[in-house]
């Protein structure tokens, strides 16, 4: 049995209702109401939950969301924690590298200025 639902009218420009009625008979969309209720859930779905966050959509081919499937199927992994923990070991490495640069650059410096010093008598007895 269905929940009770709310008829809702609105327009559409014409290229909108060519696109949504190219999803019709499609991941059993039967009608154009049914592509409209999926993609207001999946837009609902998506919005962060706290002002402060932000949403990052990945469109996925069929090899990924296969591979993804079966992450999920061995270890409970959800895409959305896999595509974040994806997420922050690039940026950790990503940070690093960068640092790891910057120290490179810095003892680079420091050796240049030690061979332009000129050791003192006093210091060197």
């Amino acid at each position: 049995m269905t929940a009770p639902s709310n008829m809702v009218t609105f327009r559409l420009p014409e290229d909108l209702t060519f696109a949504l009625d190219q999803k019709v008979g499609f991941d059993g969309m039967r009608n154009r109401s049914d592509v409209i209720r999926e993609a207001v859930r999946v837009y609902l779905q998506q919005q962060p939950t706290l002002a402060s966050m932000d949403t990052v959509t990945i469109a996925v081919g069929s090899a990924v969301k296969s591979r993804l499937a079966k992450l999920y199927e061995l270890r409970g992994t959800t895409p959305e924690s896999a595509a974040l923990q994806g997420m922050l070991e690039y940026i950790d490495k990503a940070i690093a590298n960068e640092l790891s640069e910057v120290d490179d650059l810095l003892l680079a410096r420091l050796e240049e200025k030690r061979a332009e010093t000129l050791p003192r008598q006093e210091y060197t007895e």
